[in-house]
């Protein structure tokens, strides 16, 4: 078995050969066999952190979320920290308009989604963002759960449907997962809500400030965390 910081520069490896692949070929075009190839290690070695290519996927997705948490999350909780409700619509906005905008992009979002349902639904970043977004709806936590594997479904599906040439218009589809996110919260007062935060996201594209580097954020280099490999 490898050294701890042997480990951590192995999976480092793994991670971020898949990123690029990923990004320049998307999921499905991307055999393990190549990731092991490109990295330069056995397919023993690879199964050894990871039990298949979608659990790969889902914890890059993971990361890049977090990524967006971590910069632009914070600004947005400063600047909505009396209405999180808005700022998190904002956000969830901003962030799915980042990755229908990048043909790469979309295309591994739309691929990890059709071929692993279970993708976003265990990916505990995206499943932050839905709480936030619902904190004020007190939701009990089965209803959260029924609610959070709905409105995850939808953004791949709605994907899916776009790089096929079924949905042609972006903004659609940007404004239905937001409905799909904010009706079964706050009917009542959903569409207060979604036009506030259109109104945000035009004042914020205006000022050309919260935009999100998604292709940044998901080919940066990933550094495992040293602790996780000491026993």
């Amino acid at each position: 078995m490898e050294g701890n910081r042997a480990g951590a520069q192995t999976k480092e490896l793994i991670i971020n050969t898949a990123k690029r692949l990923f990004y320049d070929f998307g999921f499905n075009d991307v055999s393990l066999s190549q990731i092991c190839q490109e990295a330069g290690i056995t397919r023993t070695k690879y199964f050894y952190y990871f039990k298949n290519k979608e659990e790969l996927a889902d914890l890059i997705s993971n990361e890049v979320i977090r990524y967006c948490e971590n910069t632009m999350g914070v600004d947005v909780l400063k600047k909505y920290y009396k209405d999180p409700t808005i700022g998190a619509g904002v956000a969830t906005y901003l962030y799915f308009e980042a990755i229908i905008n990048d043909e790469n992009l979309l295309r591994f979002y739309t691929e990890v989604l059709q071929s692993n349902s279970a993708s976003l639904i265990g990916n505990n970043s995206y499943r932050s963002m839905l709480m936030m977004l619902s904190l004020k709806s007190k939701l009990p936590k089965s209803q959260f759960d029924m609610y959070y594997i709905a409105t995850t479904s939808v953004p791949g599906t709605l994907f899916y449907a776009y790089r096929q040439g079924i949905i042609k218009n972006k903004n659609e589809i940007l404004n239905f997962i937001l409905k799909t996110a904010i009706f079964p919260l706050y009917p009542t007062e959903a569409e207060r809500i979604l036009e506030k935060i259109d109104i945000e996201i035009k004042s914020l594209k205006a000022q050309g400030i919260l935009k999100i580097d998604l292709k940044t954020a998901f080919l940066e280099n990933y550094k495992a965390n040293i602790l996780d490999y000491i026993l």
